[in-house]
């Protein structure tokens, strides 16, 4: 067995702490979580609200309606902390273009940079066009394998 090494620093009266381990750290999931998972919403074309707990299936219709999809980066700094959390975040959608004109964060994951990056891959999505208006996207950061 390999035991990690912690080795802390002082800055300012803050200490900073570095895992130091002789394997690399796994790439743990992210996870987009589904309307069974968590609250999931969307709004389509013509302005009607559907909520996630609709549909009994896995994916929801706008889920499915997703073209691309680009998970969000994990840090290396939050994995060897073993920092993780849940988002929420409504992705406004152009209906000529299914592109995302807007990112809102509604429910934070509490660790700013992994909202960012979430924010960040979620700028990259495209839907079916005329479809959707606005989505509500669930992501989970997972620390550990699950």
């Amino acid at each position: 067995m390999i035991w990690p090494l912690i080795r802390g620093i002082m800055l300012r009266g803050i200490c900073i702490s570095t895992l130091i381990t002789s394997q690399p750290l796994k790439a743990y999931p992210v996870r987009i979580l589904g309307p069974s998972n968590w609250s999931s919403s969307a709004v389509d074309a013509h302005g009607v609200r559907h909520s996630g707990r609709q549909y009994k299936g896995e994916n929801s219709p706008w889920m499915d309606d997703a073209i691309k999809t680009v998970k969000p980066e994990y840090g290396y700094t939050e994995r060897a902390h073993r920092v993780g959390g849940f988002g929420l975040y409504r992705v406004m959608l152009d209906l000529k273009t299914g592109a995302v004109t807007k990112v809102t964060l509604i429910q934070s994951t509490g660790v700013p940079a992994l909202d960012d990056n979430a924010m960040k891959a979620l700028h990259q999505w495209l839907w079916k066009p005329g479809r959707w208006k606005e989505v509500d996207v669930p992501i989970a950061f997972l620390p550990f394998n699950r």
